[in-house]
This record gives structure tokens, sequence and C-alpha cells, in this order.
């Protein structure tokens, strides 16, 4: 669910396109929802999101999200389909950041499953037994 809002969090920025959102929701939402599940901390997950809008934008001065970033440190430049740039959206929007950002979760995902912080949904879970009436003497 939260993949999904922060996918459409995005949808309105220039540039945005269904499969933009989509690419978004599949690679930030799991990736940062897998990060805060595997440690129970905020930290990863912003300092992921963080990390990478720095790098992205500020350093390597590419759109970011489907903002123009002007000049960064370094100045990048793709040139090719779609599927591989991103387009206007910005490389978020591209085959190959799904594919690292999928990869980095999986890891995540592994380490969840191995540390056994895998907890059921919900409505899954056992409730409280009732506190037993009071008697009065």
């Amino acid at each position: 669910m939260t993949s999904a809002l922060f996918g459409a969090a995005h949808a309105a920025n220039p540039g945005a396109t269904v499969s933009s959102s989509l690419a978004i929701a599949l690679e930030a939402g799991i990736l940062l929802g897998a990060a805060y599940a595997a440690t129970g901390r905020l930290w990863l997950p912003i300092g992921l999101h963080l990390g990478w809008n720095f790098t992205e934008g500020s350093l390597f001065g590419m759109t970011l999200s489907g903002n123009a970033m002007g000049s960064g440190l370094i100045r990048g430049s793709l040139d090719g389909p779609q599927i591989l740039t991103g387009g206007e959206f910005g490389p978020e929007a591209s085959i190959v950041a799904v594919i690292l950002c999928l990869c980095l979760a999986a890891y995540f995902i592994r380490r969840i499953i191995k540390f056994n912080r895998v907890e059921p949904p919900v409505w899954r879970r056992a409730r409280p037994a009732p506190a037993p009436a009071e008697i009065p003497v």
C-alpha cells in the first residue's frame, strides 16, 4: 500500500507517466519499505532516499523525478530508448533503476526472513484474551 502511495505522490511531477509512477512504486516503495522492515528504524530508508536524490540531482545534475536540476558537480546526460533512460522523468523511471532497486530490496527481504522480522498482517494477529471479569466481594 505504501509503495502505491509513494508512486502516486510522484504522479503530479513534470514528465510523469503511468510507467514512471509504477517504476517509483516498485523501486523506491518496495526498497524503502524493506529497508525499514529490516532495521526497524527510519534512518536507513531516509538516508537511501536522500542519497539517491543528492546523487542523481546535485552530483550528476540529472533530471530528478521530472524536475530539471540544473548543473551538478558532474554533468550527466542520457541518450537512448526511454525504457533505459527514463525519458523526461529522469533515470528513476528507467528499467535499470527498477532492477537495481529491486535487487537491493531482495537483499533486505532476505535479511528480514533470516532474522525472523516477519510479522503477520494485522488481520491475522492473535487478539489478546479479554481480561477476566472482576467479581465483587
